[in-house]
């Protein structure tokens, strides 16, 4: 068996031992009954287009509301979910430049870290000191949609009185 480095891959069935070989010792692998791997598939691109900002707010605004005792509210002209009166989350924000999504939430233990990134700020009217961040994103950009329904899980059990957060388990 040559060892050449331009040819394929062939594994001997018994020893596992992993030989590169010509096409004529290919065919004496096949013949012999030496195992050939199968090579590796690459990953499609996905052809799905990114998330735009009306979408990814659709999204978290249906998993805010499967929270218990939740109600969806408009106030100031933007979406704002609330549980027994007291706001969590709210959507759209401030008038920002169109198709940008704007999240506002009370993250109590996570908002130091949740400020590192790039698109997170401070919310503003003070709510800043208190725990409440915004998420700011273009449409189009990398939603991470996990993140932000694990910050809604958080903000739901810092607001909801405690005997509906017991219930969540």
């Amino acid at each position: 068996v040559q060892y050449i480095a331009s040819t394929p891959l062939c594994t001997h069935g018994v020893s596992g031992v992993i030989w590169r070989l010509s096409r004529y010792s290919m065919r004496i692998c096949m013949r012999e009954g030496i195992t050939m791997p199968k090579p590796a598939v690459k990953p499609k691109k996905s052809a799905k287009p990114a998330m735009t900002a009306k979408k990814a707010e659709q999204a978290l605004i249906k998993f805010a509301l499967t929270y218990p005792e939740t109600t969806l509210e408009h106030p100031w002209g933007h979406d704002v979910v609330k549980v027994k009166g007291k706001m969590f989350a709210s959507f759209g924000g401030e008038a920002g430049t169109k198709g940008e999504f704007s999240m506002s939430l009370k993250l109590p233990v996570s908002s130091e870290m949740a400020l590192t990134l790039p698109w997170v700020e401070p919310t503003g009217y003070g709510l800043g000191k208190s725990g409440w961040v915004t998420a700011r994103l273009k449409s189009g950009a990398k939603f991470e949609i996990d993140t932000m329904k694990g910050w809604i899980d958080q903000s739901y059990r810092a607001v909801a009185p405690k005997a509906l957060v017991k219930g969540l388990g």
